[in-house]
This record gives structure tokens, sequence and C-alpha cells, in this order.
């Protein structure tokens, strides 16, 4: 390997090469300047750096890539040169930000998500567009579901707010309770607009101007 000169006023090769080292071919205490390609265990690298083997490269300081980074023969891991600020950072806690550089849990994404396969949260799922949970899923706006397909709840009960409207595991669906005894069952006054039918006993008090029909 040969150093180019050096710009005026820089250490000289004396300076920085330690030839007789017993342990580095090449030691570099101050500043260099090499001209050409930089080749590490190859001699046919045309990068501007090669490292070639099977050994670990450590690097104890900060690397600082301009020009973008590919790590693998098949490009797996790819740094575009202008990606944005924060695309993906990783703190001293080792907690990833994809959009912010002040992650607050193991995964924090500034942004949207789209994902080909499934979704499982403490639950491993394989089934595309699926969105699984072991426990509890909190809504805190607006839950749509869209599409022309059936939403099932395979196991336990269905509930939106505590007792504002249950359907149970056994079909039963109870408003203001939470443990229907009937097919439906209304815990409070119950208000119909128009003239209904109800086929089976029907039970209460209503007033004058309800209409009813029994069957």
């Amino acid at each position: 390997m040969v150093l180019a000169p050096l710009l005026p006023g820089a250490p000289s090769h004396s300076n920085n090469k330690q030839a007789n080292d017993a342990t580095k071919n090449l030691s570099v205490e101050g500043d260099g300047i090499i001209t050409g390609n930089l080749k590490v265990g190859s001699l046919t690298a045309t990068s501007s750096l090669t490292i070639s083997g099977t050994g670990t490269t450590s690097i104890a300081g900060y690397l600082d890539v301009a020009k973008g980074l590919e790590v693998g023969t098949n490009g797996g891991f790819v740094f575009h040169e202008n990606a944005p600020a924060n695309t993906l950072f990783v703190n001293a806690a080792g907690l990833i930000g994809i959009g912010s550089s002040t992650p607050v849990q193991e995964l924090s994404v500034v942004g949207d998500g789209y994902f080909t396969g499934g979704l499982g949260i403490g639950v491993s799922t394989s089934t595309a567009g699926a969105l699984e949970t072991s426990g509890k899923a909190y809504f805190g706006d607006t839950f749509s579901a869209i599409g022309t397909g059936t939403s099932t709840i395979p196991n336990g009960d269905f509930a939106v707010g505590t007792t504002d409207f249950v359907v149970t595991k056994n079909g039963r669906v109870g408003i203001g309770t939470t443990s229907p005894s009937k097919m439906l069952s209304v815990a409070g006054t119950l208000a119909v607009a128009d003239a209904s039918t109800f086929n089976g006993q029907l039970s209460g008090v209503f007033s004058s101007t309800e209409k009813f029909q029994v069957n």
C-alpha cells in the first residue's frame, strides 16, 4: 500500500507509519491522505474502501457515510444518500425511531405504516391484511371496518364502552348491561319511532300512544 504525498503542513509519512509494529502493518497516529483506493484484504478492489475477509471490522467512533450505504451482496440493508434526517435512528438505550430522533418505545414511527402481510400484537400471524392481538385492543378515535368481507370475533365478548353496547360470545346483545339474559336485553328506556313487529311475548309498561303488533 502506497501513501501519496501529503499536503503542505500535514504530518510526514514517518510520523504516520510504523513499519516495524509487530501487530499492525500500517498504523496512522495523525492525519493521512490517500489519493487512490484503500484495499484491505483485497488486491483487485475498485471501490474507494474495500474490506475483504471473514473477520469482524470494528469502528470505535462514529461512521459518517455521505454517499449512501449498502450492506450485503443482495443489498439487504440500503440507505440512499438523499434519505431525509432521522429516517432510521437508534438512541443510546436501543430504542428505534423511524422518522424520529426521540423514540419513546422500542419502535416509534412518525408517519404512516404499510404492511403487505399481517400484523400480530402479542401473537404471531401470517394472514395477510389481518390485525391480531393476544390482549385487548383500544381505539382512541373512530374505528372503521371497510370491505365486503365479514369481521369476526372468534372468542370472547365485544363491547362498545363498558355497558353501552355488548355482544356476548353466545350471541346475546345487551344495551346498558354487560350480562344480557335474552337475545336482546335493554337496561333502560326503549324508544321506537315507527310501528314494530315482535314474534313472541312482549311485556312491560307502555303509553297509550305507542303501537305494537304482537304475533
